[in-house]
């Protein structure tokens, strides 16, 4: 009894002892796999039938995690594979899913650590010509008004952008601009700010919870009437519910409602109510700064709303309300309220319609029709597309936008714009844009502008 009892003792702790073995063999993938194992002979099938490109030495000996690579390339293409084929591909991926998973494991944290970090630069050079009918910049105002100053304006600028990923909720952003005209602009009597100018436009951190996205900090924000009256950087916070996304024929159709609310300030108000100029956004038309105390304020607060809401896939309607208060109550607060229209007339031609009016006493409706026809898609080659606006602003209408050439807070701004955009290759945009506009403020009405803009977008990185 004692002689079985030993027998079978020692059986259990020899084949404990080389079961914990296998195991250990089996989860350590940089353990060297037995020469003579099947899996060597189901590589050199797999490869003589063109599943895989077997250029190991025949006779040399493989770890599980080598071996656990070749079978992930045979997975990739088991779409070539024949029944036989996928048999062997089954087995072998039952036999190596550890190291499969490790592998996959590996892969995507390697993902993770190279996609925290990155970096985009945007070049744009720019030709301009400028005629107007008066001098709308306070620099100026002892030239004659009636006199017509052409000048031309030669300059480039540098957009930087970059982001963090700090975690899968949290991002870091920022946003910088880097500008520099070849000429002296004020020399030159175009109104416009100075030509070297560099500036950390933005920096922020963006939150992605589950049914609501958060900003945090100084980011952009443009009014979802297409940027019409408002489209600045905010200090603040910006929550957003639903898809909201760059509305547009076709742009954010049929993607579903959405809700954006901001809280904060505008840090550039002495620009406010009047074009930004040259440093920060390129814009076309400078003006007087605005007499109201409001926008001489270094910091008006803001609350503002914002809709969008997809009628179908072709039609979008947008609405806004921006509230904007005194940081030291020194005036009273002042709102402007927006509605926005855009809708696809055929596959080529967009519609948009505007209309916004603030509780200003005077001067304080504004309206803009744009007709689209094609499109400039910037990373499909040789696309194009033209654009016709036709745009009413009155003085107290807007507050401080870029992609409209109507702000003009002493003349107000009547007239068209017409531009051509060009993708020569993915990336690249070359635009032209025209320019003409007539003063709308009594007194003013003998006012006029034109303007040509030549331009190139070139992404550096």
């Amino acid at each position: 009894m004692k002689k079985w009892l030993g027998t079978i003792l020692t059986l259990v702790l020899l084949l404990s002892i080389t079961s914990t073995a296998l195991a250990a063999e089996k989860s350590n993938p940089w353990v060297d796999l037995p020469k003579g194992n099947w899996a060597y002979n189901a590589i050199v099938k797999l490869a003589q039938d063109g599943i895989i490109e077997n250029s190991h030495d025949a006779d040399k000996i493989l770890t599980r995690y080598e071996v656990a690579k070749i079978v992930a390339r045979a997975i990739a293409h088991e779409d070539k594979a024949n029944a036989e084929d996928r048999t062997l591909i089954n087995k072998l991926s039952e036999e190596f899913s550890q190291e499969l998973a490790d592998l996959h494991a590996k892969i995507s944290s390697l993902d993770k650590k190279v996609n925290k970090v990155n970096f985009g630069g945007v070049l744009i050079l720019k030709y301009d010509h400028h005629s107007e009918g008066t001098t709308p910049n306070w620099v100026f105002k002892t030239f004659d008004p009636k006199k017509y100053t052409p000048n031309q304006v030669e300059g480039c600028k540098f957009v930087l952008s970059g982001d963090y990923r700090v975690s899968d909720i949290w991002t870091i952003q920022t946003m910088g601009e880097f500008t520099r005209d070849f000429e002296d602009v004020v020399a030159k009597g175009t109104g416009l700010t100075e030509g070297n100018h560099d500036e950390t436009k933005g920096m922020w951190v963006s939150g992605n919870f589950p049914g609501f996205r958060m900003n945090l900090g100084r980011y952009p924000y443009k009014d979802a009437a297409y940027g019409f009256v408002l489209d600045e950087y905010i200090s603040g916070v910006q929550i957003l519910w639903g898809h909201p996304s760059p509305p547009g024929p076709g742009l954010g159709s049929g993607v579903g409602p959405s809700m954006t609310v901001n809280f904060g300030k505008l840090d550039e108000g002495v620009n406010l109510m009047n074009w930004r100029g040259i440093p920060s956004s390129y814009s076309f038309i400078a003006s007087y700064a605005q007499d109201d105390l409001l926008f001489a304020d270094s910091a008006p607060g803001i609350r503002s709303a914002d809709i969008i809401y997809p009628l179908s896939q072709k039609t979008n309607l947008t609405a806004d309300y921006i509230h904007l208060t005194s940081s030291d109550n020194s005036t009273s607060s002042k709102s402007f309220a927006v509605a926005g229209f855009d809708t696809k007339l055929s596959p080529d031609i967009g519609l948009k319609a505007v209309y916004s009016k603030s509780n200003y006493s005077t001067d304080n409706k504004g309206y803009m029709f744009s007709l689209t026809y094609k499109g400039a898609i910037p990373f499909v080659p040789r696309s194009w597309g033209v654009y016709v606006n036709w745009t009413k602003a009155e003085a107290n209408s807007t507050i401080s936008t870029v992609d409209y050439d109507i702000e003009d807070c002493v003349y107000g701004a009547k007239g068209i714009t017409v531009g051509y955009e060009y993708i020569p290759r993915p990336g690249v945009i070359y635009t032209i844009r025209y320019i003409h506009m007539v003063g709308i403020t009594s007194g003013y009405t003998d006012f006029k502008d034109n303007f040509i803009r030549v331009a190139a977008i070139i992404p550096i990185f």
